[in-house]
């Protein structure tokens, strides 16, 4: 089952094999240099088969009976490409046709205006080769177009469900720090200073003299009581 990210493959595959083909012609330059022939008569047959594949790529999506926008999208960037693709193999036909000619004349040196014919050629070989590379051009960008059309609405869902997922999970943010006071304030009674003191008091053997007598800076001990039992080993 087609999607939109399928066609979208499917156009920028066919788009990278054109780019391969176009690239095996030869660039413009000056001095133009004439392909050899039997290379010519390579790229008409590749080119023959890229038409025959942008066409079946054309009928499988014509022939569904309530098809997608995307998958028509597709269909009419096929075709387009088809044509173009056309167009390239029948200048490549026109190069090899000048190329023909241009090896039928290498010896007709005593046939008038001979150079100028062979001039001509070059000319119209040269012109057609541009040609034929701009229209392997025009039927790439026409497919990656259409790529690029139906990608942003499946880049929009998945943004969007980002979105969403980045709601649901996103962690709740810290609370503000507090001051030593306001942590100290929410403790239970037991934890608070005085507490800590009377606590400390209580599990101590020294406290605080409350006789009258008593200095105010001596602290009064209690002495353990002697014992009255006999001790062992004395008489």
């Amino acid at each position: 089952m087609k999607s939109p990210r399928s066609e979208a493959s499917a156009l920028r595959a066919v788009a990278e094999l054109i780019d391969d083909k176009r690239a095996k012609l030869p660039a413009g330059g000056s001095p133009f240099v004439l392909p050899k022939p039997v290379e010519v008569g390579r790229q008409v047959v590749g080119l023959g088969r890229v038409v025959a594949e942008l066409g079946d790529e054309y009928l499988f999506r014509a022939a569904e009976s309530a098809p997608q926008q995307y998958t028509v999208l597709a269909a009419e960037a096929f075709a387009s490409a088809s044509g173009s693709v056309a167009q390239a193999a029948s200048a490549l036909g026109a190069v090899a046709q000048q190329l023909a000619f241009i090896a039928r004349t290498a010896n007709m040196h005593d046939e008038p205006r001979h150079k100028e014919a062979r001039t001509l050629a070059y000319g119209t070989a040269e012109y057609a080769v541009e040609t034929a590379r701009d229209d392997l051009a025009d039927a790439a960008r026409v497919l990656r177009a259409c790529a690029e059309t139906i990608a942003p609405a499946l880049v929009g869902l998945r943004q969007g469900a980002y979105t969403r997922s980045a709601h649901a999970t996103a962690p709740k943010p810290p609370p503000p720090d507090r001051t030593a006071d306001e942590r100290a304030a929410d403790l239970p009674d037991r934890f608070s200073p005085a507490a800590r003191v009377d606590a400390a008091l209580s599990r101590s053997s020294v406290q605080p003299s409350t006789s009258p007598a008593a200095s105010s800076d001596a602290v009064a001990a209690p002495v353990p009581p002697v014992s009255s039992a006999p001790r062992r080993g004395m008489p």
